[in-house]
């Protein structure tokens, strides 16, 4: 749902839901690109013919009334596609133009009628009237990156391969069906990056992601999907510290949180203990084999006070429980779940915004 609020009276309401609010004019740093285009513009006509001709509506309003002649029009339709064609030849992906890209190609031009319609915009694309300009293209990013995003990770959670059961009940003198295995299941997105060592889901959140590891490039997955290609949102990633097999005593999983509530903004809801009783387990398997753990606490630090990443391995057994007392007494309510030396943990984290700097921690043990 989107809100237009003009005079500023739903903000309250939309931060109660846990909405976002976007703020635009021209002293904000978010505007509107009235040069957004993608392929689906226009119904599977051109976009670009259908684009140009409201950029011809938008220079006449901006220029004044319908003083454009036929020169200038064409000036105008021009560089309307000039300014589209290598974003088109992307597949529509990257960097949108903005108006502002229009007027530089306007002053690209050799007639002066091109000049003199550049020089009509300059107040909406340079001046202090430019909220039609979508600065760095922050508004047309967030929304198209969230989306991109969540395509993705849906097409690689659609190539999981779940056991299928058998037809008809076997009977007691067959041999039991072979084991399901980790490979069965994720192999085809191993197979598609090896950097991906496993799969974390919770079950009511957004959360069900591949997991990485670069242990010679730490941060890699910071800001890289997991086609390795740029991305604001990143792909969850294991500490370069840690191992699966033999698996560390802790294997710490960095994500972002997103304020939509996407990767590991999920996370926030953890605060709530009546959301941990109903969600008290996390799925993590790995390539050695599928995992399930349950949550033993949840925290906010700051990592210079408690620097809880890292913990891999304890020294011995005083180290392993002064980490898992730490983490108790930190914990916004006490779960009650035991812990004991040899226990497996992970530990997620994400960032935190109450505080400069904190992290927003779930920490958890292996059942099976």
């Amino acid at each position: 749902m989107i809100i237009l609020d003009p005079e500023r009276e739903y903000a309250p309401l939309v931060g109660a839901f846990g909405g976002e609010v976007i703020r635009i004019s021209a002293t904000s740093n978010s505007h509107v690109n009235a040069m957004d285009l993608n392929s689906e513009y226009g119904d599977g006509a051109n976009p670009v013919i259908l684009k140009s001709e409201f950029i011809l509506s938008l220079c006449e309003q901006l220029i004044g009334g319908t003083n454009l002649g036929a020169k200038q029009k064409s000036l105008i339709d021009r560089c309307t596609a000039n300014v589209y064609k290598e974003y088109m030849q992307r597949g529509y992906k990257g960097k949108v133009p903005t108006l502002r890209d229009f007027r530089e190609e306007l002053l690209k031009q050799n007639e002066p009628e091109a000049k003199e319609i550049a020089l009509a915009i300059e107040l909406f694309t340079d001046g202090s009237l430019n909220t039609l300009l979508f600065s760095g293209f922050q508004l047309w990013r967030h929304f198209a990156a969230e989306k991109e995003v969540a395509e993705q990770f849906g097409d690689l959670a659609e190539q999981i391969q779940t056991p299928t059961p058998p037809a008809f009940a076997p009977e007691q003198t067959e041999e039991p069906p072979p084991e399901w295995t980790v490979y069965e299941q994720y192999g085809t997105l191993f197979e598609q990056n090896p950097d991906m060592i496993g799969w974390i889901a919770i079950d009511g959140t957004t959360i069900s992601y591949p997991v990485m590891q670069t242990p010679d490039r730490p941060n890699y997955y910071l800001k890289r999907g997991f086609d390795r290609q740029y991305s604001d949102y990143g792909v969850p990633y294991a500490d370069e510290r840690c191992f699966i097999d033999p698996q560390s005593d802790n294997i710490a999983i960095y994500g972002h949180h997103m304020k939509s509530g996407k990767m590991f903004g999920a996370l926030e809801d953890y605060k709530s203990e009546a959301f941990y009783r109903d969600h008290p387990l996390i799925r993590f398997d790995t390539r050695v084999g599928f995992g399930v753990y349950e949550i033993l606490a949840v925290f906010k630090v700051s990592p210079a006070d408690f620097p809880y990443h890292e913990f891999v391995n304890a020294a011995d057994e005083a180290a392993f429980s002064a980490y898992v007392e730490r983490c108790k007494s930190l914990s916004f309510y006490d779960t009650g779940v035991n812990v004991a030396y040899g226990d497996k943990l992970i530990t997620l984290s994400t960032c935190e915004y109450t505080r400069q700097g904190n992290r927003l921690v779930v920490v958890a043990k292996r059942i099976s």
